[in-house]
């Protein structure tokens, strides 16, 4: 197997070869990653009138920016927390131009990404990150720990072509893994996120969700569960993923 002996230098360059333009220009292709879909409508305005629907999984290509910008409010952080931390987290972004259909149209960039969406495996399970950026991008190089008889540790790193960085290690009872995402944005961490585990839609549906969040900053959140800590962070044109825990 290839060896990563370049690999910090490999993720530095990406700090410095323009991936921190992450806002769309017009003129490139998005993907969408609302798993209900997404809008569209004739006016780039929530009261436009609905002319269409873009289902999740769908490519556009966005014929230009608006500059109105727009927000949606996908949760409130858990009240033991308010006093210290952002009290919502919301999905930012523009209105974005494009053509469907042979007519003009108008749709809500927060909900997209540069990047194909994940596949659902069913109605409920989304496929691995290694499934999909491996099918997407492919492997650049990758480093696995040697199989020991009297240990179930296990350790792995993949780089993929575009950029992303899966990393993970554990054993009976616990396991750690960490994503870096050149390119990726707050928005997409909290969409991913959102998508495993359904967190938006469990509570929507009124359903008991022993999770609870901080929201630390616009671009910073952290996620708990009854065994797994998870941290979502842009920092400049990086999206970083850590998440640990166990049994």
């Amino acid at each position: 197997m290839k060896k990563l002996k370049n690999l910090h230098l490999f993720v530095l360059a990406f700090f410095f070869l323009g991936v921190t333009n992450l806002k769309a220009q017009g003129n490139e292709l998005r993907y969408v990653w609302a798993k209900s879909g997404l809008i569209i409508r004739d006016a780039p305005s929530i009261e436009g009138k609905r002319v269409g629907k873009l289902a999740y999984g769908d490519s556009i290509r966005l014929v230009k920016v608006t500059g109105k910008s727009y927000s949606v409010k996908m949760m409130e952080t858990n009240k033991s927390f308010e006093e210290y931390h952002h009290k919502e987290f919301r999905l930012r972004g523009n209105w974005v131009q494009i053509n469907w259909q042979g007519q003009v149209g108008f749709i809500f960039d927060g909900y997209l990404s540069k990047f194909p969406a994940l596949r659902f495996r069913n109605q409920y399970d989304l496929e691995s990150i290694e499934n999909w950026a491996t099918r997407e991008f492919g492997i650049f190089g990758e480093e696995r720990s040697k199989r020991d008889p009297n240990s179930d540790y296990h350790k792995s790193l993949l780089v993929f072509k575009n950029g992303i960085i899966y990393s993970s290690e554990g054993s009976t009872g616990w396991s750690s893994t960490q994503l870096v995402f050149p390119g990726g944005s707050i928005n997409e961490g909290f969409l991913l996120y959102d998508l495993q585990n359904r967190l938006t839609e469990r509570l929507n549906n009124g359903e008991s969700v022993f999770q609870f969040f901080k929201i630390q900053t616009d671009y910073s959140i952290k996620f708990y569960d009854d065994t797994f800590e998870t941290e979502v962070t842009q920092i400049g044109g990086i999206l970083l993923i850590t998440s640990d825990g166990g049994c």
